[in-house]
């Protein structure tokens, strides 16, 4: 069956690309099972790009990957490939995941599968070609003439049974491989952490209902693999950026990760959690060839930072963090968010005052997008802070929340204004004055 998945991608280059895992591990299924599955990566409604592309691959099925920042859009994408191409639609992804009889509703979507796709939708394609009642396929919510069919959540791989090399050709070389040279790899599925800004958690609870469990390591095998495949396939990479919640740092763990890692050696950053960091994991991770790493930060604040987002992650965690990095050599990235639940100029204030104390490398600042299924956005909602702007409004640095401290104006300024001034200290003095401004 030849399948089109589509992509719903940011308006405008973003720091992480539009590479999706999920949407490569299950091109990578779709291939073994006999499919023929082709991509298109859609940032606006471009009906011409989506003919072609159809008048190209002649699609039987089309599948949507969704995340919650592009509702809108898959809306849009959904009901003209339903009304004007007659094809079948799933949607799959993490809105379809947490917000399962919203993506439902959509027009053209015959049914949305939750959590893990990689053998659900195989297996809804194999019952459909054949013809045999598809309705009953675990993972997938159908709409039927009776109502919605709720079967249970699929059971996620275990580590041997994951793919080892995702299908990364449905993408174009400089979708895998940035202008830098950098590509991502996921070391590990799932997550361990139950932070109230994240979808993770809503999908960590499905699965543990069931009994099921959700945070799985790749084999290191399948990590080098896929290095060596992506060095012969895309010769501008120069260097890796391993991505997920959070890089495992056990001891035990980095000592093979190092010995393995050694068979394909290339400078790489990781994305780690600060309270999981001391001086010897760092130290390891220097060993075996990481230079940088991603440290979540979130906010200043210890009340935003722990009670409302359960981080349970302190101040003197935070630094003691910076200092095994920077006593390792290496580089570090803070990534924080403003205009969070609670913000205030003084929650503001105390992010940049943290963020001169940790003296990072670069920081990285977000204006806090609600995400659907998250602890956070009921927080949100039973607030009355959903402003009822979107994710265009987003994607233009703009809040989505009309908090009772601090405007959208702020927020904006200061989302803009932080990275300058942990670059310039000397700066903080207008910031200051900037904070007077907006008080």
């Amino acid at each position: 069956m030849k399948v089109l998945i589509i992509q719903p991608a940011p308006p405008k280059p973003w720091p992480e690309g539009v590479y999706a895992d999920e949407v490569a591990r299950l091109g990578a299924r779709l291939r073994e099972a006999g499919h023929e599955p082709s991509l298109l990566v859609l940032a606006d409604l471009d009906e011409e790009t989506l003919r072609l592309k159809i008048a190209d691959v002649r699609p039987e099925h089309v599948v949507i990957f969704l995340e919650s920042y592009h509702v809108a859009l898959a809306r849009r994408i959904a009901e003209l490939v339903a009304n004007r191409y007659y094809l079948p639609i799933i949607i799959g992804g993490p809105h379809a995941t947490v917000a399962p009889l919203e993506t439902l509703s959509l027009i053209g979507v015959e049914g949305v599968v939750l959590g893990e796709w990689d053998r659900a939708v195989p297996r809804y394609l194999e019952a459909r070609s054949r013809g045999s009642d598809y309705s009953a396929t675990e993972g997938f919510w159908f709409k039927t003439e009776s109502g919605t069919v709720r079967n249970p959540i699929a059971a996620p791989e275990s580590p041997d049974e994951m793919v080892a090399v995702p299908d990364r050709r449905l993408y174009s070389a400089d979708q895998v491989v940035d202008a830098a040279g950098r590509a991502t790899l996921h070391p590990g599925r799932g997550c361990r952490s139950y932070c109230a800004h994240c979808q993770m958690d809503l999908a960590a609870g499905l699965y543990e209902e069931r009994q099921m469990i959700f945070e799985r390591r790749r084999p290191l095998a399948h990590l080098v693999q896929e290095i060596a495949w992506l060095r012969t396939t895309y010769p501008a990479l120069r260097r890796l950026r391993f991505s997920g919640c959070g890089f495992p740092l056990d001891e035990a763990y980095l000592k093979e990760f190092a010995v393995a890692f050694a068979a394909a050696p290339l400078p790489f950053s990781a994305r780690v959690k600060p309270a999981d960091l001391d001086a010897r994991a760092a130290a390891q991770l220097r060993q075996a060839g990481c230079d940088e790493l991603e440290l979540e930060v979130l906010s200043g604040s210890n009340f935003i930072r722990n009670e409302i987002f359960n981080l349970d992650l302190s101040e003197e965690a935070i630094v003691r963090a910076f200092a095994a990095a920077r006593g390792a050599g290496l580089r570090t990235t803070a990534l924080v968010q403003v205009g969070l639940p609670y913000e205030t100029v003084v929650t503001v204030e105390q992010t940049a005052n943290l963020l001169r104390r940790l003296v990072p490398d670069q920081t990285e600042v977000r204006v806090y997008y609600p995400l659907p299924g998250t602890k956070a956005y009921e927080l949100c909602r039973e607030n009355g802070w959903l402003s009822g702007r979107g994710e265009a409004d987003y994607f233009t640095g703009q809040s989505t929340l009309d908090l009772p401290g601090l405007d959208a104006g702020a927020i904006r300024r200061y989302a803009t204004l932080i990275p300058r001034m942990v670059q310039r200290p000397k700066g903080w003095p207008l910031l200051g004055w900037l904070w007077g401004r907006s008080s």
